[in-house]
C-alpha cells in the first residue's frame, strides 16, 4: 500500500492515548502514513481551565508531542457539544468543515469520523475516502437524541465509503448497509511478563471511563458484602452535564466508603500494567442496559495481565467478547460470591487469559482496519473476512 494521508476525527482527546482511535492512529503512523488526529472539541465549560484559547476556532492548533513520527494532533473548541441539539451540531460541523478544508490535502486522503453528529462535515470533505468507525451505540447512550442519531446513521449508511463497527449488533443502526466488523484489542506489549503473582491484598481494580454506565450503587452493595476488600478506580469521569467531575452516584460511593474506595484518576499507558498487576481481582460493573453494542476494551487489557475478572452480564447478545474465564454475574450477591471464588481460582487460568489476549492486539487488527479505511490492502494484509488462527469469529465483513 502506498503512503496515504489519514485524518481521524476522534471522539476523545489525544491525552491520554488509551482508546481505540489512538491505537489505530498510532498504527497508521507506524506503517508510514501521515496522520492527523483531530481531537474531541472542548466547549465553553473548559473556559476556566484553558482561558482565551477557547476562543480560537481550531483550539491550540497542531501539537507534535505524540512520541510518534508522522502523527500530528489538532485541538478544537466549540460553543457546546455537537450532540446537544441542532444549533450546537451546526456550529460544530461548520468549524470542523473549515478545519477539514485545511487538513485534507490531495486525492489520497481518507477521513474517519467516530461520532455521528460530525458526519455532515466529514461527508463534505474533499477526500478520496470518507469512513465511519462506530465503537459505541450512540442511540442507546443518548436516548434523548436517539431519533436524530438514527437519522444521521441512515445518512452515513447511504454516503460513507465504508462503515466499520466494533460489534455486529451495531449493524442495525445502518439499515441496508454492509458493515465491516473490527473488534477492539489491546497493545501487544500489554502481555509482556504476564502473568505475575497476585498481591494478596484483597484489592479490586476497575480501569475505564466512569459514567452512568458504571454501576456505582452495585459496587457499594458489593463492598458491604465484602468487608476487608478495597476498590481502586482508574479512569476519566464523563457524567452527563458534569464535565470531568464525578457524578452523584460515584460521589456517594466515594463518600460512603471513603476508607475503602479511591478514585485515582487516569492511568497513563505506561502505568497501566502496574495498575492491573496491583489487583487481586479486576472488575467490570457496567449496567447492561447501557452496554448495548459494546466491545469492552477493559476485557482485552484485563486478560492481557491474566488477572481474575468479575463482570456484570450484558443485556444484548453479541455484546461480550470470547474472553476466557470471565465470571459473569447479576446482582450484588452473585458479584460478591464471584469475587470470593475468583480470589481462590486455579493459577493456570491466568495463562489462558494471557494467551488469548496475545492474539487480540491492535497490530493484528490493523490490516483489516486499514483495508476498510483505505479501500485496498497492504502487502501481506488479508481481505476482510479472512481469518488467521486466534482471530475471533466475529471479525470480517458481513456478507
Amino acid at each position: 500500500m502506498s503512503r496515504r494521508h489519514l485524518v481521524l476525527c476522534a471522539k476523545s482527546r489525544w491525552d491520554p492515548p488509551i482508546r481505540r482511535e489512538h491505537a489505530f492512529a498510532r498504527e497508521a503512523a507506524l506503517h508510514g502514513h501521515t496522520v492527523v488526529f483531530v481531537e474531541q472539541p472542548v466547549d465553553i465549560r473548559a473556559l476556566a481551565r484553558i482561558g482565551l484559547r477557547w476562543l480560537r476556532p481550531s483550539g491550540d492548533g497542531p501539537q507534535q508531542a505524540t512520541a510518534v513520527d508522522n502523527l500530528a494532533v489538532w485541538g478544537r473548541c466549540v460553543p457546546a457539544p455537537g450532540h446537544r441539539g441542532k444549533l450546537a451540531a451546526s456550529a460544530d460541523n461548520a468549524l470542523l468543515a473549515r478545519l477539514l478544508r485545511c487538513l485534507v490535502a490531495g486525492p489520497d486522503a481518507a477521513v474517519v469520523a467516530n461520532v455521528p453528529w460530525q458526519w455532515p462535515a466529514v461527508a463534505k470533505a474533499k477526500a478520496d475516502r470518507r469512513v465511519f468507525d462506530c465503537a459505541d451505540n450512540w442511540a442507546a447512550m443518548l436516548p434523548r437524541r436517539e431519533g436524530r442519531i438514527r437519522e444521521l446513521c441512515r445518512h452515513i449508511a447511504a454516503e460513507a465509503d465504508t462503515v466499520i463497527v466494533v460489534n455486529p449488533s451495531l449493524a442495525e443502526l445502518f439499515p441496508g448497509r454492509d458493515v465491516t466488523v473490527v473488534r477492539n484489542a489491546t497493545a501487544a506489549s500489554r502481555c509482556d511478563g504476564a502473568p505475575t503473582p497476585r498481591p494478596g491484598a484483597r484489592r479490586l481494580v476497575y480501569v475505564g471511563t466512569l459514567s452512568e454506565r458504571f454501576d456505582a450503587p452495585l459496587m457499594g452493595d458489593v463492598l458491604n458484602l465484602l468487608p476487608g476488600w478495597h476498590l481502586a478506580l482508574y479512569g476519566p469521569c464523563q457524567y452527563a452535564g458534569r464535565s470531568d467531575v464525578p457524578g452523584e452516584e460515584l460521589r456517594q460511593l466515594l463518600d460512603a466508603h471513603s476508607a475503602r474506595v479511591t478514585w485515582e484518576g487516569v492511568a497513563r499507558p505506561t502505568e497501566l500494567t502496574g495498575v492491573l498487576d496491583g489487583a487481586d481481582v479486576l472488575v467490570l460493573p457496567n449496567r447492561g442496559s447501557l452496554s448495548a453494542g459494546q466491545d469492552s476494551m477493559k476485557l482485552y487489557d484485563y486478560c492481557a495481565r491474566g488477572r481474575p475478572i468479575v463482570a456484570t452480564r450484558f443485556d444484548q447478545a453479541g455484546t461480550a467478547t470470547e474472553a476466557p474465564h470471565v465470571r459473569w454475574t447479576a446482582g450484588a450477591g452473585e458479584f460478591a460470591d464471584a469475587i470470593r471464588r475468583a480470589n481462590e481460582e486455579d493459577p493456570g487460568l491466568a495463562a489462558d487469559r494471557v494467551r488469548w489476549a496475545a492474539c487480540q492486539t491492535y497490530a493484528a487488527r490493523w490490516p483489516q482496519w486499514a483495508a476498510a479505511v483505505f479501500g485496498d490492502l497492504a502487502e501481506g494484509d488479508r481481505h476482510p473476512g479472512e481469518r488467521r488462527p486466534g482471530d475471533p469469529v466475529e471479525q470480517g465483513a458481513r456478507p
